[in-house]
């Protein structure tokens, strides 16, 4: 009898190999081997869909009618690109109780009640607890249609004799397909439902949302090639004990993929959160040294954030460098901008940096700050409330240029800004706002002007 050969597959990136590697040689991450039958992937692999779609002259596609239809819900809407694109396949991934179910369902409510017809698939809860959550979010005349099933192919057969303009999988690690023999969550099965699930998609002009599970690495679960075959991928964020939550694209076929959506969670359910700047900064009447205000932009909105900062002697030989929601490294680099470009000394003090509200900050655009934040609260000199600071700062101490987000600074009643110089030929007017610019080129000359006056 001939064995059955086995195959290893990498968790990240689909990579194939007769052999185990300890480092992939494809995605070059470690230890993410796992051991399959080469019966398995053969059946994944030579499955022929059930659905044949007929060839269609490109020229004869009709882009207009009923390509797109809203959820009523205007952060994820935006985030879509303007609403939900007929047979696309929308993966959203994000950590246990984040919200995710909770934002489907209220999704699926509002789509019902615009007349399409929806199909809320769970595989990890019974049709008793999905209802008690349409109960808690207060979502009446809801028309969903509901199914508690792990069988994939049943779970599209029933979509299809339903005729469901929208079909909810929660979550896609709990389903399986019953030609492949391993357990759910396996990367053949993961592989060959999301497979299923896009032909049914493109096949039948049905929309499918489906939930994926996060790694502790902060990735979904499953090999990396499910996010290669859906249309959009979008995660939910949030730093613990904070009622924030952040849907974040990284992968739309249909729009920008930097948009970002801002929602609330309540007793209610998640509500939209139309200018988070005001949210973030509503307890800002209470700052001290140390406190900056910056602007950031996600996607096409600026959003107006408050960085903190604690400078303090250190007890420690080596003193302690700790920042949360921004990069430790570049907190590092810009610390050793202020230490060489300035005569504020900080190679025997620690130094803490928080962002305030659980926002997690990648552009450049706060550097100016958080070094305005550091040296605040080493000179122990409070900047003026009504101040807002935006630059990037290079490594010889100079100040770049920067996109456009003076407006939303002023509509939040602040009186000076502090930006590049040169910078303003890239806004649009701002002659009628009632806001002071000062401009500066370095490092130097902005803790001049602001803590020598």
């Amino acid at each position: 009898m001939a064995k059955d050969k086995k195959i290893f597959v990498c968790s990240e990136c689909g990579y194939e190999s007769p052999k185990y590697w300890g480092k992939c040689p494809d995605c070059g991450n470690w230890n993410t081997f796992s051991e399959f039958s080469k019966k398995e992937l053969d059946l994944v692999n030579s499955k022929s869909s059930v659905f044949t779609p007929k060839v269609t002259n490109l020229k004869d596609v009709n882009t207009k009618e009923d390509m797109r239809f809203t959820t009523s819900i205007s952060e994820l809407d935006n985030v879509l690109g303007g609403g939900i694109v007929a047979s696309s396949l929308v993966l959203v991934g994000g950590e246990p109780g984040i919200g995710k179910s909770t934002l489907l369902m209220q999704t699926a409510h509002n789509v019902s009640m615009i007349g399409k017809r929806v199909l809320y698939a769970s595989s990890e809860e019974s049709l008793s607890q999905l209802k008690l959550r349409l109960d808690r979010l207060d979502l009446k005349g809801s028309d969903i249609l509901v199914l508690s099933n792990t069988d994939i192919e049943q779970i599209i057969e029933s979509a299809k004799e339903n005729k469901a303009d929208l079909l909810i999988i929660d979550s896609i690690q709990t389903v399986r397909s019953a030609n492949i023999p391993s357990a759910p969550g396996t990367i053949t099965q993961v592989r060959e439902c999301t497979n299923l699930l896009m032909n049914f998609a493109k096949a039948t002009n049905t929309s499918v949302f489906i939930v994926g599970h996060i790694t502790k690495q902060g990735t979904i679960a499953g090999p990396k090639t499910i996010e290669h075959m859906v249309d959009t991928v979008m995660y939910f964020e949030s730093e613990s004990n904070s009622s924030l939550r952040i849907l974040r694209l990284s992968k739309n076929r249909f729009g920008s993929s930097e948009e970002i959506g801002v929602f609330e969670m309540t007793r209610k359910g998640l509500e939209c959160v139309t200018n988070p700047s005001r949210l973030l900064l509503e307890d800002r009447e209470n700052r001290s040294y140390g406190s900056v205000i910056c602007s950031i932009m996600e996607g096409n909105r600026s959003v107006l954030i408050e960085i903190q900062a604690l400078a303090m002697m250190s007890s420690f030989q080596v003193p302690r460098r700790v920042s949360t929601g921004f990069e430790y490294n570049r907190f590092v680099q810009i610390l050793a901008v202020i230490e060489k470009m300035t005569n504020v000394k900080l190679h025997s003090t620690d130094v803490y940096l928080n962002v305030v509200g659980g926002v997690r900050v990648k552009e450049t655009a706060s550097d100016l700050a958080v070094a305005c934040a550091v040296i605040s609260s080493m000179l122990k000199k409070e900047i003026p409330i009504n101040t807002i600071i935006i630059g990037e700062v290079g490594l010889c101490g100079e100040i770049r240029k920067l996109n456009k987000r003076i407006k939303e600074a002023n509509s939040l009643g602040f009186k000076k800004a502090i930006i590049p110089r040169n910078s303003l030929d890239e806004h649009e007017d701002i002659s009628n706002l009632n806001i002071e610019i000062i401009e500066i080129s370095t490092l130097k000359e902005c803790v001049f002007k602001l803590f020598n006056n």
